[in-house]
């Protein structure tokens, strides 16, 4: 059609994170939850997409999972707003 109408979608994005120890993993996970899930913002730039921003709003985090204290796995449930605003790259 002449005039497409986008609206907003859901995304599921399976995460790793991993740290040497166990401090440094802990450190590493209470700043994502501190800058990312505490804001409920997450902006996702990617290197084969590098002029293009996913500007996302968390919802909640599945299927969390840790490892000997330096390893978890877990899904974050996402949502993207406006599909059509993904102007900017790293923010």
């Amino acid at each position: 059609t002449a005039n497409p109408k986008f609206k907003e979608r859901d995304i599921t994005l399976s995460m790793q994170m991993y740290a040497p120890s166990r401090t440094d993993f802990y450190t590493q996970y209470n700043n994502f939850c501190e800058d990312v899930l505490a804001t409920g913002v997450l902006n996702i730039v990617t290197k084969y997409q590098p002029n293009v921003t996913y500007k996302c709003i968390y919802n909640s985090c599945t299927q969390y999972k840790q490892y000997l204290g330096k390893i978890a796995k877990f899904s974050l449930k996402l949502t993207e707003p406006n599909p059509t605003d993904r102007d900017g790259g790293e923010e």
